[in-house]
């Protein structure tokens, strides 16, 4: 499906999408990763998850490629060349990002400080409609997400947003979701839980990264021109819940990955859309080999 000369990046989503819903497991894509890694195609997980957890997920998928948090609250670009293969490596540190550890970051929203005394609000006047994750000990956690304590301890080290588990009506909650945007804040919905922040979307995200690819090839076009591997990136964005609607309406090629907790997400886009016949990580591997003719 891509034309001569097009250089892929991948942005993926990881809960229910890249990972099995239930229990996290690679299996089904761990050999198409290594095969992507080979072919120098940049897999980027887009992800409600926190730095702390990608930190630890990244090694166990094989990627040393820049990675999306919290749902796009900020970018984190490694800084130094990887032993493993890809797409390109940054000649300089990015405009607008700051050193984080072994990172470039670029955030786009506030903190997670910034929206705590509004949900205290909300407490108030939903009282007893839904439990904030980082008032949940790892046990609890591990107990409603199927994470070890371990994982659910890397949950809970959140930067920018606060992930709330729903107890009341459907009305209550569009009442409650209606509430938080009139105090500034963005309401997601992921697969297990609302996600209250800033105005971080995973597209925004995945745009501006797609920006710093451009400019280091622009930065490396005489050497590309002479080797003759001039290229034109292209994106691909796999998700499976709203939270991943912004991305995957910006994409040049959207896939839906099937869930059998919810539907597809209702996307405003028509052209350019795959949906998968299998669910998570296998429609995941279905749709990149069917899309990269990796079959």
């Amino acid at each position: 499906m891509l034309k001569l000369g097009q250089q892929p990046i991948i942005f993926t989503d990881l809960d229910g999408t890249l990972l099995d819903h239930n229990d996290y497991s690679i299996d089904a894509v761990e050999p198409l990763l290594k095969k992507l890694v080979h072919l120098s195609v940049d897999v980027i997980p887009t992800t409600s998850k926190t730095f702390a957890e990608l930190q630890f997920i990244m090694p166990q998928l094989g990627l040393t490629t820049p990675f999306i948090v919290e749902n796009g609250a900020a970018v984190f670009i490694p800084k130094f060349k990887p032993k493993a293969k890809t797409a390109t490596t940054l000649i300089n540190q990015p405009e607008g990002t700051e050193s984080i550890q072994d990172y470039w970051c670029k955030s786009f929203t506030q903190p997670r400080s910034h929206w705590l005394p509004y949900i205290e609000q909300a407490k108030r006047q939903f009282d007893g409609c839904f439990s904030l994750m980082t008032e949940m000990s790892a046990t609890e956690v591990a107990e409603l997400t199927g994470l070890t304590e371990e994982e659910a301890q890397r949950a809970l080290q959140r930067d920018y947003s606060e992930p709330i588990s729903w107890h009341g009506s459907v009305e209550q909650e569009q009442c409650f979701i209606e509430f938080m945007q009139q105090c500034g804040a963005t309401v997601l919905k992921g697969g297990r839980f609302l996600h209250i922040g800033g105005c971080a979307q995973k597209g925004i995200a995945m745009e501006w990264l797609m920006n710093v690819y451009q400019k280091d090839l622009l930065q490396q076009e005489d050497l590309l021109q002479r080797a003759g591997q001039q290229k034109d990136w292209f994106s691909i964005a796999l998700g499976d819940s709203g939270n991943d609607i912004s991305m995957l309406e910006l994409a040049d090629i959207a896939v839906r990955i099937r869930s059998e907790h919810h539907d597809f997400p209702i996307l405003s886009r028509e052209e350019g859309v795959i949906d998968s016949d299998s669910y998570g990580p296998t429609g995941w591997a279905e749709c990149i080999q069917r899309i990269l003719s990796l079959e």
